[in-house]
């Protein structure tokens, strides 16, 4: 590389400090313990592109976890102490809910990909005046699914 271009390099990485531009995150696995008091933590936050994974930390106990939500798809199957198994990686915005696959316990808990909901715009206004009526009530979007494990 020339000293020129890498001037420009350097020049171009300065500005993105300074400007507050942050380089993007790197996906990460997020690991849920199931442990002989509930998953912990119960509740997580995530950022899209992560993987979630479920570790069974109870040494004396074969724990479970499965998908409750629609919008993601997962059965971890039992998990003997020590073993830890793929939910899947969450690319869309959401909240992704579990339960516990053993009738022996009750347990579940949640992931969140937090997001931005895009608004409608608003329609232009006509020179006609026609009597305002509130607006009809649509379903929301549900988020896209998780990759489920392998």
């Amino acid at each position: 590389m020339t000293k020129s271009r890498a001037a420009l390099v350097l020049l171009l990485a300065l500005a993105g400090v300074l400007l507050g531009v942050a380089p993007a995150q790197a996906a990460r696995t997020v690991t849920i313990e199931l442990t002989a008091d509930g998953p912990k933590p119960a509740s997580v936050t995530v950022t899209a592109g992560d993987t979630v994974e479920f570790l069974n930390t109870d040494p004396t106990f074969v724990h479970g976890a499965q998908s409750k939500s629609t919008n993601w798809t997962f059965d971890t199957q039992p998990l003997p102490p020590g073993a830890r198994a793929r939910a899947g990686t969450l690319s869309k915005a959401g909240t992704y809910t579990y339960e516990s696959t053993n009738t022996l316990e009750q347990f579940s808990g949640r992931v969140v990909v937090p997001g931005t909901t895009a608004t409608a715009p608003s329609p232009a206004r006509s020179a006609v005046s026609t009597p305002s009526r509130p607006p009809a009530s649509s379903p929301a979007a549900s988020p896209g699914a998780a990759t489920p494990a392998p």
